[in-house]
């Protein structure tokens, strides 16, 4: 087996993915019956990185920012705090609700998939929130953005930070 990414850079892929992976719920479906996994909104734009300028036209857009990283050892392994940003911008519509209703929404939507995947699929050891931010002037806002901070713990190998699991 040829190991080519770091479990850290596997892990920020995984994170996109779950994001990338929800779907609006069709609540006008015939035979609709509401359900917890239902999803109420989903995201135009989903990419590693910060968010950038052209994503304020999108209705929902999210940026996974790898932020600080502290680093312990315990041997075999080193293990990684990584505080990760989950940047959101929303544009409010005109039928939509007020924004900070809307950023209340998003901030429900990360949560909720933070909580479901705290080991983002067995690559990492735990994720937990840390807390968020949501930048509003005032009520006639059109663009809502906002931040989730989670701090993701795993670890690699003392010699390769690819490797999830060393030997000892």
């Amino acid at each position: 087996m040829t190991l080519v990414k770091s479990v850290r850079q596997q892990i920020l892929e995984k994170i996109e993915e779950k994001f990338i992976g929800i779907v609006q719920t069709d609540t006008s479906a015939p035979g609709y019956v509401p359900s917890d996994d239902d999803w109420p909104m989903q995201f135009s734009v989903v990419k590693l990185g910060p968010l950038s300028d052209e994503n304020l036209r999108k209705r929902y857009s999210l940026g996974i920012v790898p932020g600080t990283e502290k680093y312990s050892d315990l041997y075999p392994y080193i293990v990684s705090d990584q505080m990760v940003g989950l940047e959101f911008r929303a544009t409010k519509n005109k039928d939509d609700d007020d924004p900070q209703a809307m950023a209340e929404q998003v901030l429900t939507v990360l949560k909720r998939l933070v909580l479901a995947n705290t080991t983002w699929d067995d690559l990492a050891v735990d994720t937990r929130l840390v807390n968020s931010e949501v930048d509003l002037v005032n009520y006639s806002d059109r663009s809502i953005v906002g931040v989730l901070f989670i701090e993701v713990q795993y670890r690699h190998a003392r010699r390769d930070p690819r490797d999830p699991h060393p030997n000892f």
